[in-house]
Parts: structure tokens; sequence; C-alpha cells
């Protein structure tokens, strides 16, 4: 948390729906990381129809507090995430999008469906690797 205030700044913002309609209609998203301290799952949500283009997203998901104020935390994300049409991956599905060691000061641990569990770990926050409901689990 700050302790002082700077500036306040406008940011401007695009919904995920209309990034991946940039990319253009028919080619589909074989990884998607979204990674903006809390609001992930807002993004993934704001994806819309176009989801269903996207196989495999990996988010960050607030564990023991939530990062910022309304956002759910990782087992809303799972529930949310499936209605959605995702299931957590199992660990070999997440290579080779993601090698378990992830971004920051320190390894950030990876929520899998063979793996580590919301209810396992004791951090702040973690990420969670999804894909489509309708992908084979690899063998």
């Amino acid at each position: 948390h700050c302790k002082e205030f700077y500036e306040k700044r406008r940011v401007p913002m695009v919904t995920l729906e209309t990034v991946i309609g940039w990319i253009g209609p028919h080619k589909s998203i074989e990884f998607l990381k979204i990674d903006i301290q809390g609001l992930d799952f807002f993004a993934v949500q704001s994806g819309g129809a176009s989801l269903s283009r996207v196989k495999r997203i990996q988010l960050e998901v607030p564990i023991t507090d939530h990062a910022t104020l309304g956002s759910p935390d990782c087992r809303e994300v799972v529930s949310k995430m499936k209605a959605l049409g995702f299931r957590l991956a199992l660990t070999n599905e997440t290579n080779p999008y993601t090698s378990g060691r992830h971004h920051g000061n320190g390894n950030i641990p990876l929520v899998t469906a063979d793996g580590k569990s919301c209810k396992s770990l004791n951090t702040l926050e973690a990420d969670a690797f999804f894909v489509r409901s309708d992908l084979t689990a690899a063998a």
C-alpha cells in the first residue's frame, strides 16, 4: 500500500472482447495470460462470447485476502471459470506455457487440477491455469 499519493492518472481501457476482436474474427487463441493486480477475473469476464476462441488462460487469483475490493478469491474464480466453459488444467497441460516458476520475486504457486489447490496454499495470491472444458485432458 502506498504511503503517499503522487498523482491521479486516467488509463484508457478496453474489454478483452475488443482485444480478441482486433486479432481477427476466425483466429483461435492458444494461450492468454492475464496479470492485472487482482482484477484478472473481471478482465476474463469482459471477453464475452469471444472467450469461445480461447483455449487456455492463466490468471492471478487472490488466496487468503481479496487483493482488490470485490475481486473473487481463488475458489470463486474456479467456480466462475467453470461457468464460462473452463476447467482447471492438469499440471502436464500447462507445458510449454508455464514452467511452474513464475514472475516477480520468488515463485508464485500455480493452481492446477492435480497439483496445488486453492485450499492448500498459504499465500496472498497464486496463478491458476485453466483450459477449455471441451479440450481433452492430456495423458
